[in-house]
């Protein structure tokens, strides 16, 4: 594979949801947006935190009383690795690397500092799975 930027493989799909709204309306608009990941937004607009579907789906499973309790500030992530778009690699395991770094397998792609875009260990691990039977090449 040839040289690519971060931007080529990105998932331009990203979601946003205030530090107060709660578990449902979190759910709810992971559904409708047909995302897995959706960000936190504290009162002045400033990226936060991250919550996947997992944490929501831990907490089902858990059968936690409190659930429609919980705000997004409660469940989330604090830490979200971020990777600038125009950052370059030369291989799928150099990006793996930096996705392993974060607790949720995702990253956050920035531009101008704001977030563009986000990377899953899950599409690197199909890239990978796929690229075995085909030439895969970023352009």
């Amino acid at each position: 594979m040839s040289s690519a930027r971060i931007r080529d493989i990105m998932s331009p799909y990203v979601i946003y949801c205030d530090e107060d709204d709660k578990i449902p309306d979190i759910a709810q608009k992971m559904m409708e947006n047909w995302v897995d990941t959706i960000f936190v937004r504290d009162k002045d607009g400033k990226v936060i935190g991250v919550i996947t579907d997992g944490i929501i789906w831990k907490l089902v499973a858990k059968a936690d009383k409190n659930i429609y309790n919980y705000k997004a500030k409660d469940i989330m992530y604090k830490k979200i690795i971020m990777v600038d778009a125009d950052r370059t690699f030369n291989n799928l395991e150099d990006l793996k690397v930096v996705i392993e770094k974060s607790p949720v397998k995702r990253v956050a792609v920035v531009s101008n500092g704001n977030i563009i875009g986000i990377i899953r260990k899950k599409f690197i691990e199909r890239v990978k799975r796929y690229s075995r039977h085909f030439d895969v090449v970023f352009s």
